[in-house]
């Protein structure tokens, strides 16, 4: 069996209902382990990410680790109770903008934040799309 680190255990481990978790035979007969895990956090958003689909290569920047749990946090309130947990440009922004040097190059991040921190009235959807097309944008350059 494989070692593993202590954040390994507790992003994918500890707190969770193995009996809930399909699994498999190991490389011996006598060993059961996982299928799949998932994570208590999204590691791609932790981990950064480079995709290739439909011929576009998509890179997603690293995001802080204490704003991707934010971010969680936010997401379970908002499922929670909908009605009164709204996920907003002002809530969801500044957790969404790296904190520190990444590989694409976010020229405007302070009028990003402010364009949507003061504009209350657009919707997860509008911010959404701007990101998009900001990385997009970003994508030509590279």
């Amino acid at each position: 069996s494989a070692c593993l680190s202590d954040f390994a255990r507790d992003i994918f481990y500890n707190g969770i209902n193995l009996n809930t978790v399909p699994m498999t035979t190991g490389k011996t007969a006598n060993i059961r382990e996982p299928l799949y895990l998932i994570p208590k956090v999204p590691m791609a958003l932790v981990l950064g990410n480079l995709t290739i689909g439909l011929g576009f290569k998509s890179t997603y920047p690293l995001i802080d680790f204490a704003d991707v749990c934010d971010l969680v946090k936010l997401y379970a309130e908002f499922h929670k109770d909908p009605v009164n947990n709204k996920l907003t440009n002002s809530t969801l922004a500044p957790h969404l903008i790296p904190k520190f040097p990444i590989k694409n190059l976010i020229k405007n991040r302070k009028e990003l934040i402010e364009r949507h921190l003061n504009d209350t009235n657009k919707n997860i959807d509008t911010f959404l799309s701007n990101m998009k097309f900001i990385r997009d944008e970003l994508n030509k350059t590279l």
